[in-house]
């Protein structure tokens, strides 16, 4: 064996061989696994933007599903972990316009629809294997003969048979509303791609003519947004605002168009805002949109798509025509200043909607969308989790998806690109009608007999498409497909706390609606990464830590057991350079006590393979091989107590009890524990490893399996991922635990005994042990392992007296087996230290605490100190004098003991 692990020569090569025996293929897995259950097990890789990179949260989470599905598999289930990328419609559109534009000086709309869709094709085929090709750098054990893209044909007919049923059904419809949209990207957003931030701002008092009310008197409004006056369709007071209440019912001359418009009462209007009366701008505000609806108002929209101010405005308003919005505001003001219609400005706050992708500030723009109803959808998604149906873990999220569900609306799910898949309604060229169906009408028109029909130029929301993954990746709408039938739904979702809206609750609705159950019943939300300061990982920071970076230098088993080991559910993540060296380390740790196994190993397959049957006699024998039983006792409990973490998605306990097992129990105690009785121990030895490397396996695939390999009698392509996951055996063999656990304390006393003296680690001690007739069993127990506590406490042997030692000693007492009883411990003095050059140590300890005691004191007694100084700090001065008083008491009394000797 290699004196360390080389992740750069075994990653690939393991990685390489699960390809080519097809790990991760359900079919293959089950004929292959020696204890298969019969169940089946499914979880669904949350698709990643197919030209984006593999980035910590990635990592995060594709290391917590697969230390799941190879779990599950070991256990003996069919397991499918079905991995994807998603096409990422507004990520990619502006990927490829930009690279366009960047490399060819080319507009990406100068090519029209088609010939930009092929640049997007290319660009797929170009980047699509970069974050395929990082996702199995990191091991992952998916089955990718079914890797899955959501514009693989098949699951873009999935989207059309679900657009088109829905719309059968009712849900889907087509109407003009106010959106959210973003005029950099050309696009309408739905409110979850949008973004809120506060930002200084100001509140403009402009003066409003009222009809008939003379040359001097106005009504005052107040507005955050005076360039959409020229779109104002009334103003609103509040209905029982007693300054405005006779106003009600006339109207105000609108400044620049040569419009009246009336004055409302209407609630919705805050009587502490501004001067308590409000423009209504019903093509521009959100609000006003549905004061409008209520009050049967127009719409007049005055903004292009690209947020300037649009062409053919009646009266003076044409001088700001083409102007872009926040230029036509400042010329708005100006001129309104001039007229005398500015009565002041305020410093206000605001909070300004921005788009996720683009960063513009969204404008409210009237515009014809596609929308899914929700109302229905949205309260059985509720019901699943109120009932426990889907359970969130952790419980903290849970309450979150309950509160936005109680307050959803409608879901705006098209888009305006043309990456993406295009939405299947077809419009009559000659009088708009429309057809959704899945292919270009052939019939005339019903209502005006035409026959050319134009497809509907929108794209779906990608949200739409992904909320179909746990089912369109397994066939649907084909309801009778095996892979539907058999791994839906799926076992769990493991994914990002932040996409808990956009993605988990539409999975959630979609799987009730199409298949009438929710798509998987446990919900994993992994937290953030975040550096060890606790701070967002950015480029700008200089603080992010590329995973593919750390896997390359340090092996992905070291980031992917790292990952798991800090993963504590409700928690961000906090990585560092120095806990990810530590867990490298570990790997090291594993690597060497497989190579001090095997170092001189003699025994055949047959005598380690399986379990050691000879061991499980009680401690009535008080057998030499109580390390050997021990250790299995161990191995069993880990197994158990493992298994019961990952079932609760417990990652971090899961890989902390791991971590404890091999170091502490493995390493630290049974293979110290053998070094004398190797040949006899060896059974065992390689029996507990193997088993451990199993329990290792899910978190740490790599190096496991390479050390697997190595075991006598281990055949090529005998692979450890398809090996049976230790379960954990029979009755727990108790008294092992307590009997060894005992020894551990006895042994870790006289450690520290040794440590306090400063005993060489090169010196073999006696140690004296009182007999007493109520700790027989305890005695017993220390007699039969007197070898194993002379090797790992550096005793020359254990004396069992009757009678304490007369001469000076240190003493350390330990809890028995028997309850309530102590076995006592002592070394003399002189086996610990050299006497005359402790003496001489101490003698000088003892001149310094002096020292420090006659200070102590006259600080103390200084009436100056003590009238001046705060209660407190008196305190805290006698606690000092305190423990030097018993410092020095303890050197002089070991002085004392030293000069008898």
């Amino acid at each position: 064996m290699d004196k360390a692990y080389e992740p750069t020569i075994h990653d690939s090569k393991w990685q390489k061989q699960w390809q080519e025996n097809f790990l991760g293929k359900p079919e293959e897995d089950r004929k292959r696994h020696r204890a298969p259950t019969g169940k089946n097990w499914s979880i669904m890789m949350p698709p990643p933007n197919v030209t984006g990179v593999l980035h910590q949260g990635h990592a995060l989470g594709i290391s917590l599903q697969d230390v799941l599905a190879r779990w599950r598999r070991m256990a003996g289930d069919e397991v499918l972990y079905l991995p994807g990328t998603d096409h990422a419609s507004i990520a990619v559109q502006m990927s490829v316009a930009r690279h366009l534009f960047e490399t060819k000086k080319i507009d990406y709309r100068s090519l029209g629809r088609e010939g930009f869709l092929k640049e997007c094709w290319d660009w797929i085929e170009a980047y699509k294997p970069r974050i395929v090709s990082q996702i199995r750098r990191l091991g992952t054990s998916c089955d990718w003969s079914r890797e899955a893209f959501t514009m693989d044909p098949n699951l873009n007919g999935a989207v059309t048979a679900a657009f088109i049923e829905l719309h059968k059904r009712g849900l889907i419809y087509r109407e003009e509303r106010l959106v959210h949209w973003s005029p950099k990207g050309q696009t309408v957003l739905s409110d979850l791609e949008v973004t809120n931030e506060e930002r200084e701002g100001q509140i403009w008092h402009i003066r409003y003519p009222i009809e008939g009310g003379g040359p001097s008197r106005f009504l005052v409004v107040a507005t955050t947004r005076p360039e959409t006056l020229l779109g104002d369709v009334a103003v609103a007071v509040h209905p029982d605002d007693p300054r405005f209440k006779s106003l009600i019912g006339k109207s105000v001359k609108l400044p620049f168009v040569d419009r009246t418009v009336p004055i409302i009462g209407d609630t919705f209007v805050d009587l502490e805002f501004g001067t308590g009366a409000v423009k209504i701008t019903p093509a521009h505000d959100h609000n006003d949109f549905e004061v409008g609806a209520r009050h049967k108002l127009p719409r007049i929209n005055v903004f292009t798509k690209s947020a300037t101010i649009v062409e053919g405005l009646p009266g003076t308003a044409a001088q700001f025509s083409g102007l872009d919005r926040f230029e036509a505001r400042k010329r708005i003001v100006s001129e309104l200043d001039q007229l005398g219609l500015l009565e002041k400005i305020e410093k206000h706050t605001l909070r300004l909607g921005l788009s996720e992708r683009w960063g513009d500030v969204v404008e409210p723009f009237l515009s014809t969308q596609w929308y899914l109803k929700m109302t229905q959808m949205g309260d059985r998604a509720l019901k699943v989790v109120q009932t426990n149906q889907v359970q969130i873990i952790p419980e903290e999220f849970r309450n979150q998806y309950l509160r936005w569900l109680e307050g959803i609306k409608d879901w705006c799910i098209s888009r305006q690109l043309w990456w993406g898949q295009q939405i299947p309604a077809f419009h009559c060229v000659g009088c708009g009608q429309i057809e959704v169906s899945e292919k270009i009408p052939t019939k005339a028109c019903a209502k005006c007999s035409q026959t050319k029909w134009e497809q509907d130029p929108d794209v779906l929301d990608t949200w739409f498409s992904s909320g179909l993954w746990p089912f369109s990746t397994l066939g649907w709408p084909d309801k009778n497909n095996n892979d539907l039938k058999k791994f839906y739904p799926n076992a769990v979702l493991e994914t990002g706390f932040d996409i808990i809206f956009f993605w988990v609750a539409r999975m959630i609705m979609f799987g009730q609606e199409f298949l009438g159950q929710a798509p998987f019943s446990k919900v994993l939300l992994h937290p953030m990464v975040r550096d060890e300061k606790g701070q967002k990982m950015s480029k700008t920071k200089g603080n992010v830590k590329d995973p593919l970076e750390i896997a390359e230098r340090m092996g992905a088993d070291t980031l992917r057991l790292t990952l798991n080991a800090l993963c504590v559910q409700g928690r961000d993540l906090k990585l560092s350079d120095e806990r990810i060296e530590g867990y490298k380390h570990f790997i090291n740790k594993v690597w060497n006590a497989t190579r001090f196994v095997l170092m001189e190993t003699s025994v055949s397959e047959a005598s380690w393979k399986a379990r050691p049957k000879n061991l499980t006699s009680l401690s009535a024998n008080l057998s030499a091989n109580l390390s050997d039983r021990w250790i299995l006792a161990c191995l069993d409990a880990t197994a158990r107590e493992v298994s019961k973490a990952w079932d609760e998605f417990k990652m971090q306990e899961a890989a902390e009890k791991i971590y404890h097992f091999f170091w502490n129990d493995f390493c630290d105690w049974y293979l110290e524990s053998t070094k004398t009785r190797r040949k006899e121990a060896q059974p065992v030895l390689l029996y507990v490893l193997s088993e451990a490397l199993k329990i290792l396996h899910p978190i740490c695939p790599h190096v496991t399996e390479e050390l697997y390999a190595q075991l006598p009698g281990v055949a090529p392509g005998e692979f450890l991922c398809w090996q049976k996951f230790p379960s954990g055996e029979g009755f727990p063999d108790v008294e092992a635990l307590a009997e060894f656990r005992f020894l551990q304390e006895v042994i870790g006393a006289i450690r520290n005994l040794r440590s306090e003296n400063k005993v060489s680690p090169a010196k073999k001690i006696r140690v004296y042990a009182n007999v007493r007739p109520e700790t027989q069993k305890s005695l017993s127990i220390l007699r039969a392992n007197g070898e194993l506590i002379e090797n790992l406490a550096k005793t020359t042997a254990v004396d069992f007296v009757e009678q304490e030692l007369t001469e000076p000693h240190s003493k350390a007492v330990v809890a028995a087996l028997e309850a309530g009883k102590a076995v006592e411990f002592s070394i003399p003095i002189k086996d610990l230290v050299d006497v005359a050059e402790e003496k001489t140590r101490l003698e000088k300890e003892k001149i310094q605490l002096e020292k420090l005691l006659s200070a102590q004191h006259g600080k103390l007694q200084n009436p100056q100190f003590v009238e001046r100084a705060p209660k407190e700090v008196i305190d805290k001065e006698r606690l000092k004098l305190s423990e030097i008083e018993d410092k020095l008491n303890r050197v002089q009394k070991t002085l004392s003991e030293l000069g008898q000797l």
